[in-house]
């Protein structure tokens, strides 16, 4: 303990390592909570607001540092350096003027043009819709001078088609 207080009383200036021994899990239990001891000494000593061992990297001089797995470990504060944090920017996010877009084909061809949604929910569907709604996307209207029996056959079975949703889902984690 002598070699703690002289290292704490005299920052900057050489010191010699301070041990403790190493725990079975590697872990210093301090008022019923558990931690990695050179983080504990690091926090008390040095950086209160450090947050965990990968914000450390011990120095040259330490013989005992805590990734070495030795069978004593340093707790001296001042043979930790803290590894700076980059600066993380907010993301600059637009919300797109589309959620979905929707392309149709008959077999193996496009038939029309792509339909962009806008809204929160569309319909896709077989009927036709002439007022040109937005929600909306209707096969009916889309004509094919290739279309066959079969494709035919096909879209009666589109009927009253299906609704589509964005689903916006928030969760604040702490």
């Amino acid at each position: 303990m002598d070699e703690l207080e002289r290292a704490l009383s005299c920052p900057g200036q050489p010191s010699k390592c301070v041990t403790i021994p190493r725990s079975l899990d590697g872990r210093l239990q301090v008022s019923h909570r558990k931690g990695l001891p050179h983080v504990i000494y690091c926090r008390v000593w040095r950086w209160p607001d450090l947050q965990s061992h990968h914000e450390l990297k011990p120095l040259e001089c330490c013989e005992f540092p805590f990734g070495s797995k030795q069978k004593e470990v340093c707790i001296n504060p001042y043979h930790y350096r803290r590894v700076e944090t980059p600066d993380f920017r907010p993301v600059c996010y637009e919300e797109p003027q589309h959620w979905c877009s929707v392309a149709y084909y008959e077999l193996n061809n496009r038939v029309g043009e792509t339909f962009q949604a806008s809204s929160r929910s569309v319909l896709i569907d077989g009927f036709t819709d002439p007022s040109n709604n937005r929600n909306r996307f209707c096969l009916g209207l889309l004509s094919n001078v290739n279309r066959n029996s079969t494709i035919e056959n096909t879209r009666r079975h589109i009927g009253k088609g299906k609704s589509n949703y964005v689903i916006l889902w928030r969760s604040l984690l702490s």
